[in-house]
């Protein structure tokens, strides 16, 4: 992942398997902007985006619309923890 430290700092990851089918979308990553004064169109860009992987990784995000409604019903964790506890 590629995103602003100032939204997490993604230290911890949770493994889930989905149990009941949901809608979802995959496609390539954008430009993270900390607030919508920096982002496209913007008139003074002073905000270092963050951008996602290269393309060439053919690494996708998935996007799940209001994901916290199916959090309970639709997934089971399996492991959950500190990013460094999932280190092979």
């Amino acid at each position: 992942m590629a995103i602003p430290y100032e939204w997490g700092d993604c230290g911890w990851i949770v493994e889930a398997r989905l149990v009941r089918r949901i809608d979802a979308y995959k496609g390539w990553g954008d430009i993270a902007f900390l607030s919508e004064d920096e982002g496209p169109g913007a008139t003074h860009g002073t905000a270092v985006p963050n951008t996602s992987l290269s393309r060439r990784r053919e690494v996708y995000q998935l996007y799940i619309p209001e994901i916290w409604h199916h959090i309970d019903d639709a997934f089971v964790v399996v492991q959950k923890g500190p990013a460094k506890s999932f280190v092979i």
